[in-house]
């Protein structure tokens, strides 16, 4: 195998220990809480839902859970004058 070809391969499992713990936080979990937030408070800024995170896994969990919202197209996204942003939940179109 080339350099190159190495080069392409993905890291070893090792290679990401201490960047996340054992703790796996689901991201379908984390989308549930988030839908959670928005039955409380109708817009919620992206920073707001990192705030009670206990662990780096739920923080990437948070992050890829926004993600998958937005790419489903259930959460609209605006930025705000100060850097952040303000998700709303999509209204369903029938």
């Amino acid at each position: 195998m080339s350099d190159r070809d190495k080069l392409r391969l993905p890291p070893p499992v090792t290679a990401f220990s201490g960047i996340i713990g054992r703790e796996i936080y689901p991201v379908s979990e984390k989308i549930t809480d988030i839908l959670n937030c928005f039955l409380k408070k109708s817009i919620w800024r992206l920073h707001g839902l990192f705030c009670d995170s206990k662990s780096r896994s739920e923080v990437v969990a948070t992050f890829l859970a926004v993600l998958e919202m937005c790419k489903n197209r259930k959460l609209l996204v605006k930025e705000t004058a100060d850097g952040d942003y303000d998700l709303t939940p999509r209204k369903e179109v029938n």
